[in-house]
């Protein structure tokens, strides 16, 4: 790690440490998100939601590592806020696609600064498919375009001003933002086992002004996919910290649990299912070290999409791992909703299925998807 990334990694715990009440994640029990609008402005006032963001646009502009060293640091305290998707996601299209539209891109930069509105990216075609390509459609009216189409695994919809949305206009990839409470717009939301949310969103001739048009061409889908790769691969750094604090939660409870007069971390059954966590822990921190670095010198090349793959399913199978042995290791409590641990089990089955499971990688590091070159209505 170099400096910045020590100084921000130790920042994130001193913030979250004092911020982050875990008992907001309780919630989820009364079918409720858990997101909290203060705690994303403080995280806005903080640097963090525009840590990537270009210069030219308000933004800090570090790499996508120092996001990571964030993305890890909110996994370590379990919390939902959608700061991939709605943070680091948003922040990646803007410095792509700025040009074609400044005036737009600069107002979406003041949110997503401000932390005053969260922006909810609507990109995904179904949840079989990671492919960037867009197939909801921009008809052109007068004086705009109406937007008809479905997107799925739209995260944190329940509490977003807008949807950064992808279609197709006139046979060309395009980017519109759209009011989520704009006529014709439908979000079915569903709450995660974390805390979070994310919903399916219909969207029936909704009109657009031709201000709202934030791309056109190209561009958009070069844009998209350098964005969800790099959302997958800050979803590892996430996974990451939820396995390596679970595992630290249940270390230190095997040294303090006494059964038959000895602690239970001395049975060498729970030893043997520790060191198991220990080595998935280490091949993953390996993988997303790796897949960083692909990342920052080389984003489009193929061989950076097959180490992202792997750090996601590393990262996938870590926090699984770790979470499951908590819940076991902790024994009848382990399942309380007052245990954390159950806390960090549930972030890291939501977490693992999010842009992919373990298994969905694995399959594309075997069999290359091949993505679709251009867009048809």
């Amino acid at each position: 790690m170099d400096d910045t990334e020590v100084m921000l990694a130790d920042a994130v715990q001193v913030f979250l440490q004092d911020r982050q009440h875990k008992e907001r994640l309780r919630k989820t029990y009364a079918g409720q998100s858990a997101y909290d609008p203060a705690l994303w402005a403080d995280m806005a006032a903080q640097g963090w939601l525009g840590i990537t963001l270009a210069e030219p646009l308000g933004g800090v502009g570090l790499a996508p590592r120092h996001a990571a060293v964030i993305a890890r640091g909110l996994g370590r305290h379990a919390m939902p806020e959608p700061f991939v998707a709605s943070a680091a996601l948003v922040a990646r299209l803007a410095n792509r696609l700025h040009a074609q539209h400044a005036v737009a891109w600069q107002g979406i930069a003041r949110q997503l600064l401000s932390g005053d509105a969260v922006l909810a990216p609507a990109w995904q075609e179904d949840g079989a498919t990671l492919d960037a390509m867009p197939r909801c459609v921009g008809q052109a009216v007068d004086g705009g375009t109406e937007l008809t189409g479905t997107k799925h695994a739209v995260i944190a919809a329940d509490i977003a001003a807008h949807y950064l949305v992808s279609g197709v206009w006139q046979g060309l990839p395009a980017l519109w933002q759209v009011p989520t409470q704009a006529s014709g717009v439908r979000a079915e939301v569903r709450t995660g086992s974390d805390g979070s949310s994310a919903a399916t969103v219909a969207f029936t001739q909704v009109f657009v002004g031709d201000a709202q048009c934030l791309a056109r061409g190209d561009e958009v889908i070069a844009a998209l996919r350098e964005a969800r790769d790099e959302a997958i691969l800050l979803t590892s750094a996430q996974l990451l910290g939820l396995a390596e604090q679970g595992f630290a939660i249940t270390l230190d409870y095997l040294r303090t649990r006494v059964q038959f007069g000895k602690a239970i971390g001395s049975f060498q059954s729970l030893q043997h299912m520790a060191v198991d966590v220990r080595v998935q822990l280490s091949l993953a921190q390996a993988a997303v070290r790796v897949a960083l670095r692909a990342f920052e010198s080389q984003p489009a090349a193929e061989s950076t999409r097959a180490a992202i793959a792997r750090a996601k399913a590393r990262a996938s199978q870590a926090a699984l791992q770790s979470g499951k042995f908590g819940v076991q290791a902790h024994g009848a409590i382990g399942f309380a909703a007052e245990a954390d641990i159950g806390l960090y089990l549930k972030g890291a089955l939501r977490l693992s299925a999010y842009l992919g499971n373990a298994s969905h990688h694995r399959q594309a590091l075997a069999f290359p998807p091949v993505e679709a070159q251009g867009a048809t209505p």
